[in-house]
């Protein structure tokens, strides 16, 4: 049989060797640059800020909008007004109450609040740190969404308000050493109004 062939021409292998280098370089290099992301991330503190930032968020998604418990914040601190599980005889029970994060300048940290409401006589602020070697912190609040991620304009108070912003924005200076780390974060809020 003429012209039958079996096998690749040297030109068919070259090109394939070739697509095969150029994505092996793309692999490994999408793959050292996350190995370096990661690396920083554990050397430099930063996972446990990227978890704050989660708490944050997870507090906001919950926001119970109340007329008698406003949202409230400043540009150092925010406070959620939201339900918390208490535990009780026979499993636990939804108070209504709020969520503090602020920043606590003596000591460089972030300190988290749960207070429960409507309970007269019960020890009911818990208080503990989340982070420590926090350089500052600012809050920021947005009364109207664009359509993306942002808002309008920002505004560093929301004490003495009725009603709740769409988006707050979180920016976070954290310190090692001389090492400085500036991280930010947009948090849409769900829609209640």
């Amino acid at each position: 049989m003429r012209g039958s062939r079996t096998g690749f021409t040297l030109v068919e292998l070259l090109v394939a060797t070739a697509l095969t280098a150029v994505v092996a370089v793309v692999i490994a290099s999408a793959f050292a640059a996350g190995f370096q992301v990661w690396k920083r991330v554990g050397r430099e503190g930063m996972d446990n800020a990227v978890i704050v930032l989660e708490m944050i968020q997870k507090d906001l998604n919950n926001t119970q909008p109340c007329r008698l418990v406003p949202f409230k914040g400043g540009s150092e601190w925010v406070e959620i007004p939201t339900v918390i599980s208490v535990p009780v005889t026979g499993g636990n029970q939804d108070q209504p109450g709020v969520v503090r994060y602020e920043f606590d300048s003596s000591s460089h940290g972030l300190q988290h609040v749960t207070r429960l409401l409507f309970i007269p006589g019960s020890e009911s602020e818990k208080r503990e740190t989340l982070l420590n070697d926090v350089g500052s912190i600012t809050f920021s609040y947005g009364e109207a969404a664009d359509g993306g991620t942002g808002v309008g304009a920002w505004e560093s108070d929301w004490a003495g308000r009725t009603n709740t912003p769409r988006a707050v924005k979180v920016e976070m200076e954290l310190r090692q050493g001389e090492d400085r780390i500036d991280l930010e974060r947009i948090m849409v809020l769900p829609c209640w109004q």
